[in-house]
């Protein structure tokens, strides 16, 4: 409440009443609206993943998933509080299965029954989550009459799987949710012989496409989505396993081991040498630059690390380098999620102090990685001022 009351008075300084009056209305619209889903979804009108099999034409289970385990942050490895994530759930065996007569709307492709019931393995598996953050799935909805029936479209659709990313800047999200989805659209495909559409954002960034042709699937077998609305024969589905601060993360060892798998054979890789990499955030427009990049980089480069702007780089390329390294240095960011497609490396992450948070502690340990942090001073931006001798002792410990 103080957040926004704090944001509140900005508004009125910096933009005046009537922004601050048009930002009120909106706020108490987006509060009604997700209101009344939640009265809406209370009423039975979803479908959870234990209900989906009753009403499948046909569901497969892949094989039972290996267990998860994280250890507690041990020594000054990580920040203590990151403990607090360590206990996850398991997750459930993948199952892919085929849904009969849907609808799929919004700007994220949710699916809906015949019966207008809201399908949420397409709507990030998570109640809260959905609840929540609405818009970025929904869009404009109107609930009374039925939110499938708030969008109107003809098109016709046979076999669909959809890979519609409801987040604004995904590359994370699209490698450990999106991605290992395709581990059951391979099972699906091996048992009924049928390959479906895949459906990805429209004007997707160019990871997208370069991942998916990667994994064998070219431009043929996908089809851009245009939230409106569809009529789908076959709805193909999978459980969607979210990651994020509020509902948890619900990490596969087996999907990172088949992805990893799937995307080092095809990239030709035949060096030998292992390289040294920072994963610069410097062109990013979302905080964590380094205010002392010079002076930093100076230092890694002593000591024989490369910086790469790895965005700057096809995906291809990015894998390959992945391949080679054998230690990744990096503030928190996207970037540090390919370490996926290493084999061993050391892992560094530059913390800032004023937001830690547990998503490559967690994904190293899982991988059984050697990492390691440096907690670093930050300014309102959460941009971050890299002191060397506290640099140095870390590269020191690790013997670079």
């Amino acid at each position: 409440m103080i957040n926004k009351y704090n944001r509140a008075i900005k508004i009125l300084h910096e933009d005046g009443p009537v922004r601050l009056a048009e930002e009120t209305i909106s706020y108490l619209h987006y509060k009604y609206q997700q209101r009344l889903l939640r009265n809406y979804l209370s009423d039975g009108n979803i479908i959870m993943d234990e209900v989906l099999q009753n009403i499948s034409n046909q569901i497969w289970y892949l094989d039972e998933e290996s267990m998860v385990e994280y250890t507690e942050p041990i020594g000054d490895r990580a920040p203590a509080n990151l403990a607090q994530y360590s206990l996850q759930p398991q997750p459930d065996s993948r199952f892919i299965c085929e849904v009969p007569s849907c609808r799929l709307v919004g700007p994220s492709a949710v699916g809906f029954t015949a019966n207008d019931e809201l399908i949420l393995a397409t709507a990030s598996g998570d109640k809260t989550t959905l609840i929540k953050r609405f818009p970025l799935f929904l869009g404009e909805i109107s609930i009374k009459s039925g939110i499938s029936q708030s969008y109107r479209g003809s098109e016709q659709l046979d076999y669909v799987f959809p890979l519609v990313p409801f987040y604004n800047q995904y590359y994370y999200h699209w490698i450990v949710e999106y991605l290992p989805k395709l581990r059951a659209l391979e099972k699906y495909e091996q048992e009924t012989g049928i390959e479906p559409d895949i459906l990805i954002p429209a004007d997707p960034p160019s990871f997208v496409t370069e991942s998916l042709s990667l994994l064998g699937y070219g431009s043929d077998r996908w089809r851009e989505w245009n939230p409106a609305n569809y009529s789908v024969n076959h709805l193909i589905v999978t459980n969607h396993r979210n990651h994020n601060m509020t509902s948890g993360f619900l990490h596969s060892l087996d999907d990172y081991e088949w992805l990893r798998k799937q995307m080092r054979s095809g990239v030709n890789s035949t060096s030998k040498n292992r390289r040294k990499i920072y994963i610069s955030r410097q062109q990013s427009d979302r905080g964590r630059k380094i205010l002392n990049y010079e002076q930093m980089t100076e230092e890694l480069v002593s000591r024989g690390i490369e910086p790469l702007i790895m965005e700057s780089l096809s995906f291809a390329k990015q894998v390959k380098i992945m391949m080679e390294a054998d230690m990744i240095i990096g503030p928190h960011g996207a970037g540090l999620v390919n370490m996926i497609f290493s084999d061993n490396p050391k892992v560094i992450e530059l913390l800032p102090e004023n937001d830690l948070r547990p998503h490559f502690y967690m994904l190293s340990d899982l991988l059984d990685f050697d990492y390691d942090s440096l907690v670093v001073e930050t300014d309102d931006q959460t941009n971050m001022l890299i002191h060397t001798q506290g640099l140095s002792t870390l590269l020191d410990k690790a013997n670079v």
